[in-house]
């Protein structure tokens, strides 16, 4: 917009002029002059989806013997500040798709875990890409190998390049309802007396 700034020559401009100078979108041209026509701003729009751009008197008056520029103030995220939690969000994110895929799947080959979580990771971060979301194989090799000292994941020990899920969570405990039922019996047997002996019982116990 510096090169479209009203002069005393020429006090405005059509938004549709800015459109065609600067190759954007209408919608993406009315986003960035909203900081510069709300009601403080140093410009007034006649149409808020189009229109013709003027210098705001008022606006003039107020900041009279003041530098007034075109520039908006930056209402960004301070990126020092956000510099760490963005980073563990990221981490946190692909870590997470790495345990959810390795759920499903008994074994998987780390190159096609990466090709996953990547793949997915893409998805994910189509709608927050203003946030500063970017997903590379190295990210997915860093968490795969943060998991991997956490102990959540393992390597097979006779094909490495192979890796499955540790399930934390212990196994369930059988329900004494949930005994299985021992019942004993017993069985009488009898043998044939012969002539040397009497007769004899024998009897024993099993169970089922």
């Amino acid at each position: 917009l510096h090169y479209l700034a009203p002069s005393p020559l020429f006090q405005e401009v059509a938004v549709e002029t800015l459109v065609e100078a600067t190759g954007l979108s209408p919608v993406l041209v009315n986003h960035a002059l909203k900081p510069l026509t709300d009601r403080d701003g140093i410009l007034t729009q006649s149409h808020p989806s189009g229109g013709v751009l003027q210098l705001n008197e008022a606006a003039l008056l107020r900041g009279s013997g003041q530098h007034l520029w075109l520039l908006p103030r930056q209402t960004y995220l301070n990126v020092k500040e956000d510099e760490g939690s963005t980073l563990a969000r990221k981490r946190n994110i692909i870590c997470c798709l790495i345990v959810q895929i390795l759920k499903g799947e008994k074994q998987l080959h780390i190159d096609n875990l990466v090709f996953r979580v990547w793949r997915r990771g893409c998805w994910a971060w189509l709608f927050c890409f203003l946030s500063g979301f970017c997903c590379s194989s190295t990210d997915v090799l860093s968490c795969i190998l943060h998991l991997l000292n956490q102990g959540y994941i393992r390597r097979l020990e006779d094909r490495p390049q192979l890796l499955e899920y540790i399930s934390t969570e212990p196994l369930p405990t059988p329900s004494p309802h949930c005994q299985p039922h021992v019942t004993f019996q017993t069985v009488e047997i009898k043998k044939v007396p012969s002539a040397a002996s009497a007769e004899k019982r024998q009897t024993f116990s099993t169970f089922r």
